[in-house]
């Protein structure tokens, strides 16, 4: 985690915000971004529940305040059924 200048200090990964982190962070920002973080929190509560919504909440919080702990995904090689059989039936008669 690193410091800001908000004295607050910055997740170094998403699961590193916590209902505490955003507490914390909440006294920070402008009005605008606290009506915007209630405002998303609601939008969670309503489609996830009490319950199950901060994970969804946590990842469009990340998203717009923290970027850049949101890597993009990359895309999983996986190789073919047919690949795979090749490559055993060649190391097969390789022996």
């Amino acid at each position: 985690m690193t410091q800001t200048e908000k004295s607050i200090t910055t997740p170094d990964n998403i699961l590193k915000i916590s209902r505490q982190f955003v507490t914390e962070y909440f006294k920070t920002v402008s009005q605008e971004d606290q009506e915007w973080i209630k405002e998303c929190i609601k939008q969670h509560t309503e489609k996830s529940g009490q319950v199950k919504y901060f994970a969804g909440f946590r990842s469009d919080f990340a998203k717009k305040f923290f970027p850049e702990l949101v890597g993009a995904k990359k895309a999983k090689v996986t190789v073919s059924l047919l690949d795979e059989l090749n490559a055993i039936d060649s190391a097969a008669k390789d022996e």
